[in-house]
């Protein structure tokens, strides 16, 4: 299989030329913003068009000129609320700019994002108390 390296621009652009056809589209994470879940550049995710979207979803959108991958942890009419699990910092976008949302990821196994006990794992990490300490023991 030929492997090309691509900017992120183009890349983006196609995954969403691929998901407005109704195709899904699958890429390797890049970057920690999303561990526990996921992991650099070993976890897979598969995307989708978004339909309709719910809270703790994990989405596709485009904030201040670049492409993030990270959960909804707010909606509120046309803005959502978005943080990377492993992150602290929140990103307020308009509907219009999320373009994808996660199917399914796969590190070791595959895991559907609809999965019950899987939303029960990241319901609980978001709402973790202690996440903001967990997340700076990390980072020593």
């Amino acid at each position: 299989m030929l492997k090309q390296v691509i900017d992120n621009d183009t890349f983006f652009e196609l995954i969403k030329s691929e998901l407005a056809l109704g195709k899904t589209a699958s890429f390797t994470v890049k970057g920690s913003s999303m561990r526990p879940f996921y992991q650099d550049s070993k976890t897979v995710v598969t995307v989708i068009k978004p339909n309709q979207l719910k809270k703790h979803d994990v989405v596709l959108a485009h904030y201040q000129g670049k492409v993030i991958l990270h959960r909804i942890i707010k909606i509120e009419e046309n803005t959502l609320t978005l943080r990377g699990d492993a992150t602290i910092k929140k990103e307020v976008v308009l509907l219009n700019n999320i373009f994808g949302v996660v199917l399914s990821h796969q590190t070791k196994r595959t895991i559907k994002e609809d999965h019950k006990g899987y939303r029960c794992l990241a319901y609980l990490w978001v709402k973790n108390p202690l996440r903001r300490f967990l997340l700076k023991l990390r980072s020593l």
